[in-house]
């Protein structure tokens, strides 16, 4: 998965196995041990912000921005700072900051930002938008659009009509399918339908959208799928 983010639910349970680790070396009375937990943890955040690489999509990796961050705060500290907030201000405002680090590392860099702000400046607020790339664009669009995935990341109805198509050419997925679908009528009394494309296209076009919008992004990988 692109940015590895099929890891993120995991970070909470490094969380706690780190706050564990750190109880039991700072535990007792002995002031060594409280010095080895500050030490560990220090050396750990250390290494992992400065010298770890950053994941990018698709297996690939980029510098650390973290470093590259630092190395050019220690160039121009205020230049550095007044660029920096600048950016929180208003992350697609162009700084000299986006040329010294590169566009990649710093803020307002995402294209789904312009696409959310170019939905809240030219349509209502409670617009109802097909789109399949969630990321940024439904935060910047604002809380009260409405976002449906047609890529099926987050809309469980799309997501199983690109199930029933890979299903077709894999006989592990099938299996996985009818013990599910088994379980589910023995447990909730329930049928599941097979949801093909066109189904998919017909709730799609049933919730009523104001706009669908299609990333080329989407197109070059879904040749087949909903959202081309």
């Amino acid at each position: 998965m692109p940015y590895v983010r099929h890891l993120v639910p995991a970070i909470p349970l490094l969380y706690l196995l780190l706050t564990g680790a750190v109880d039991v070396l700072a535990g007792g009375r002995a002031g060594w041990r409280r010095a080895l937990a500050v030490g560990y943890m220090a050396i750990v955040l250390f290494t992992t912000l400065l010298f770890s690489e950053s994941p990018r999509e698709f297996n690939r990796g980029r510098e650390n921005g973290v470093a590259k961050y630092l190395a050019a705060f220690a160039a121009n500290p205020l230049a550095h700072l007044r660029q920096s907030a600048a950016k929180i201000v208003d992350p697609l405002e162009s700084t000299p900051l986006d040329e010294t680090l590169g566009r990649a590392y710093t803020l307002g860099t995402n294209y789904q930002a312009l696409v959310g702000q170019f939905l809240r400046r030219n349509y209502p607020a409670n617009s109802r938008v097909v789109y399949d790339q969630m990321g940024q664009t439904p935060f910047y669009a604002g809380p009260e659009m409405v976002f449906v995935d047609s890529l099926g990341l987050t809309d469980r109805t799309i997501s199983r009509a690109y199930f029933e198509r890979r299903k077709r050419h894999d006989a592990l997925l099938r299996a996985y399918d009818a013990g599910v679908s088994a379980a589910v009528r023995l447990v909730f009394g329930e049928h599941r339908d097979e949801i093909t494309e066109a189904k998919a296209v017909d709730y799609l076009f049933g919730l009523d959208p104001d706009l669908i919008l299609i990333n080329t992004f989407g197109v070059g990988l879904n040749a087949q799928g909903i959202p081309a």
